[in-house]
């Protein structure tokens, strides 16, 4: 993201692990770490499920997840178990 000309990553409170961590943005630093590195998978019906990295290797993996399920303005994103409901599927439109 280029928020007010300078670069900002996706960051996964608690290591990227756990239901409920919040995702905010934040500056980047090299080397990145697990929690600010994300897997995006296609889905088979065009829609995309982005998973912490820091949980990939895990037998629970935990994914973006729009808290509540809620379909509203400022609804918080959140990580989540992957549980392939709605809140989880993600559309990435190139700009």
């Amino acid at each position: 993201s280029q928020v007010g000309g300078k670069t900002r990553i996706l960051d996964a409170a608690n290591g990227g692990r756990g239901n409920g961590a919040n995702v905010s943005i934040y500056d980047p630093w090299s080397p990145i770490p697990a929690n600010r590195l994300w897997r995006i998978e296609k889905q088979p019906d065009g829609f995309y499920k982005i998973t912490s990295k820091a949980s990939y290797s895990e037998s629970t993996k935990y994914c973006l997840d729009v808290a509540g399920g809620v379909n509203a303005d400022r609804q918080n994103v959140q990580l989540y178990q992957d549980n392939g409901l709605a809140p989880q599927r993600w559309r990435l439109d190139k700009m």
